[in-house]
């Protein structure tokens, strides 16, 4: 290495002296380095509102996943989903909670909140592997909706379902 001046170049039949072009310094294109990263937010739909007992399948959250500042696609490995039930609602109120791509399509994993105390915040891990493969391609975001099924003997209450924790691998 060095700058152009700094090299004697020399024929090796003639040996004759050879002057380099060009004869400046040559600057290679600048590479940005980035890794793999994601944002999440909560998408303003479906909105607040009043669902019914016995409802299957309602539908509770939708995540963005955004990873246009990611250097390559994300892999998602896990997703923590949390409950926040009222002082007049248990988690256990909701069951079969399952998440959906933003085509409609269902992962296979079902769960099933456990905490039957009021006003008690309980989480479900979904786990991605196998099949159930979550990316999100570097320079895209990608919506996921948690939907579940409300008991039919569901306390008067609100429930405040969020994504609790996410993990990734670049």
């Amino acid at each position: 290495t060095g700058t152009a001046a700094s090299f004697l170049v020399t024929g090796t039949v003639t040996g004759d002296s050879i002057t380099e072009l060009p004869a400046s310094d040559v600057s290679a294109n600048v590479q940005t380095v980035k890794a793999g990263s994601i944002a999440t937010y909560t998408a303003s739909t479906p909105v607040a509102q009043t669902l019914v007992k016995g409802t299957t399948q309602a539908h509770f959250a939708t995540f963005i996943l955004d990873a246009t500042g990611s250097g390559e696609d994300v892999r998602v490995t896990q997703m923590v989903i949390a409950d926040t039930p009222t002082a007049t609602a248990a988690a256990n109120e909701l069951s079969n909670v399952q998440i959906y791509d933003e085509d409609g399509n269902a992962f296979s994993m079902v769960g099933n909140f456990d905490q039957s105390t009021d006003a008690t915040v309980d989480t479900l891990s979904y786990n991605f592997s196998g099949d159930d493969r979550l990316v999100i391609p570097k320079g895209e975001t990608v919506l996921v909706h948690v939907m579940a099924d409300i008991s039919a003997s569901a306390g008067d209450g609100t429930h405040v379902v969020d994504l609790s924790t996410i993990t990734l691998m670049g």
